[in-house]
């Protein structure tokens, strides 16, 4: 079979590539030249969010109660929230605990999740409630997921109707049966799936969220809320791309939900959701699998209104695509769409005087005016040659700013949020002339992230023109189509040039094949 261009999913494949021998013409970006390298803002237009498909309900919009059983986890014990909040206490003070992880392991196979209606599709219904008693809202992990053609739903009742999260198919988003939901609100959440008998799924665990900061107030505990000398992003001059290139993190590890904040970078004007937070904040496949990212958390005038959180657009899940301790950077390509409707520049500049765009306390949207001072003599904590040092000249960092970025007046990251430095390193607006802002340097991120930038949304395989380097864009491709097929993201399209190729592939997630100058042939 010939094609031009071909996606294909899960098996084993006898992938040869046969194209015509003359070199196709082909509009190769420069190879990175030394210097300053970067690039400038992008705003889109409003990205399509996509209407979720409606749950089975009653007449009055809420879940048909003769449908589901409820399971009950409980009462959080205060003991267990002292434990998360030590446990959190040793990570360091960039990071806001925001919620617990509480085990459920409900399957299809359970009583509680038994089929209670079968459909002349020979589909059924499996439904299940959980309850996670005074939770401000919860999260759904699922693994094992093998829902065969069927849909899965998850969505929570509020006094203005439901809120959905789905449809969920086949392996799940991710494709490999294990993924987690947006945030729902409150404590209760509704599971419908419809599939064939056969069908396979585990409610392996919630996230309850006992710190859900959606309003400018403290909780209860009195902690976890921004001080007063946060500044409003809606009332300050900031770049408007920066803006609306930073997004709320929320993500699992070590039994807990944890707040950061990251920005969406633009690679080469594709619209791929690349975002960079701090390593400190998420290092592993696993966090970044829980990884959910909010957009436009913020007000939308000066003193105006906040929307409501729990239907702002949001990117769940992702792949880990690069991470050092060099700059304490981390680099992501989101899963899903473009939920947000802008991408920061990025540039290797340093020295940057500028803004900070942060969501302290995974609170809404605030900005922070920053002077770089180079390197603090009185507290080097960090390599100065891979950080920069700033002073807070007008609003502060808090937890949940971690993973931030510093931006010049045209919108260009110029590095990502380690934390403070000095020597009383207490949240305190009094301290702010005390401390320095610690940024790990985009100079030095760029080296691990440039190849990314650079191509975008399309990966590169030559075997006839190398140049020594093997980096998968244009100017440095890859010699084998494995290769590229080992290093790219699910989806990801993969351009061959003329060449002859003949590999055995083992194709566990879906790709995009396309042949530069000639035609692909998969199979024998």
């Amino acid at each position: 079979m010939s094609h031009s261009s071909q996606s294909t999913s899960i098996g084993v494949l006898l992938f040869t590539i046969c194209t015509s021998q003359a070199v196709a013409q082909r509009n190769n970006p420069a190879a990175p030249a030394s210097g300053v390298h970067d690039a400038p803002a992008l705003i889109l237009g409003q990205p399509v969010v996509p209407t979720p498909i409606e749950p089975l309900t009653s007449t009055n919009g809420f879940p048909h109660a003769g449908f589901f059983r409820t399971v009950d986890l409980g009462i959080v014990l205060p003991e267990e929230l002292e434990g998360a909040d030590r446990r959190a206490s040793a990570m360091g003070p960039g990071l806001f605990r925001n919620g617990i992880v509480r085990p459920v392991n409900v399957g299809v196979a359970d009583v509680a999740f038994a089929p209670s209606v079968r459909f002349a599709n020979g589909h059924e219904l499996h439904a299940v409630a959980i309850q996670s008693p005074f939770a401000q809202g919860m999260r759904v992990h699922f693994n094992a997921a093998d829902i065969r053609g069927g849909r899965l739903l998850v969505y929570a009742p509020t006094e203005n109707g439901l809120v959905v999260r789905g449809p969920f198919t086949d392996h799940g988003p991710m494709g490999t049966g294990d993924f987690w939901t947006a945030t729902l609100p409150g404590d209760l959440v509704f599971i419908e799936l419809i599939a064939a008998p056969d069908a396979q799924l585990v409610v392996a665990e919630v996230v309850h969220f006992d710190r859900l900061n959606t309003s400018n107030t403290m909780d209860a505990e009195g902690a976890g809320g921004p001080l007063p000398c946060q500044l409003d992003v809606a009332c300050e001059p900031v770049n408007v791309a920066a803006r609306m290139a930073t997004g709320q993190m929320t993500f699992v590890k070590d039994g807990s939900s944890y707040v950061c904040s990251g920005t969406a970078l633009n690679a080469s004007n594709s619209g791929v959701p690349y975002f960079i937070t701090a390593r400190h904040c998420l290092s592993t496949q696993t966090a970044v699998n829980s990884l959910e990212v909010v957009w436009d958390w913020e007000r939308d005038t000066c003193t105006g209104t906040l929307p409501s959180y729990t239907t702002l657009p949001r990117n769940v899940g992702g792949w880990l695509l690069e991470t050092t301790s060099q700059s304490d950077m981390t680099f992501v390509r989101l899963a899903g769409g473009v939920m947000n409707s802008a991408f920061a520049g990025w540039t290797t500049a340093t020295g940057v005087n500028g803004q900070g765009i942060h969501h302290p306390y995974g609170s809404y949207k605030r900005a922070t005016w920053l002077d770089d001072v180079g390197t603090c003599l009185s507290c080097v904590c960090r390599d100065p040659s891979d950080f920069d040092y700033y002073d807070m000249i007008n609003g502060y960092l808090q937890g949940g700013s971690s993973g931030s970025g510093v931006f010049n007046a045209s919108g260009q990251l110029a590095g990502q949020l380690y934390g403070h430095c000095g020597a009383n390193l207490d949240e305190d607006c009094s301290l702010a002339d005390d401390q320095h802002a610690v940024y790990g340097e985009f100079q030095t991120s760029y080296g691990y992230v440039s190849r990314w930038l650079i191509m975008g949304d399309t990966m590169h395989v030559d075997a006839a023109n190398l140049s020594g380097f093997e980096f998968g864009t244009a100017s440095f491709p890859y010699n084998t189509v494995a290769e590229a097929n080992s290093a790219a993201w699910p989806g990801m399209r993969i351009l061959v040039e003329p060449a002859q190729y003949s590999e055995l592939l083992l194709l566990t997630r879906q790709m995009i094949f396309e042949a530069h100058g000639g035609s692909v042939v998969m199979g024998p």
